[in-house]
């Protein structure tokens, strides 16, 4: 992903988990398309929650992306 957007993205998702901070201890299981650009969202959901796994759905996983997370 473009740097500028990768930006905008991490600034959105920084206004999100700052406005709305998880009141207590919180594990999620995050099932999500695994494209490019989920390591900014996934980061954001570490900010607020343990993340206890990540399911890629199956048809939507971008190989390099996968072997980030």
């Amino acid at each position: 992903m473009e740097s500028p957007e990768r930006a905008r993205l991490e600034a959105f998702f920084r206004q999100i988990t700052t406005r709305f901070p998880a009141g207590e201890h919180v594990t999620t299981l995050i099932i999500t398309h695994l494209l490019s650009e989920r390591p900014t969202f996934l980061r954001a959901m570490a900010a607020t929650s343990t993340v206890g796994a990540v399911l890629p759905k199956p048809r939507s996983v971008d190989q390099p992306t996968l072997e980030k997370v």
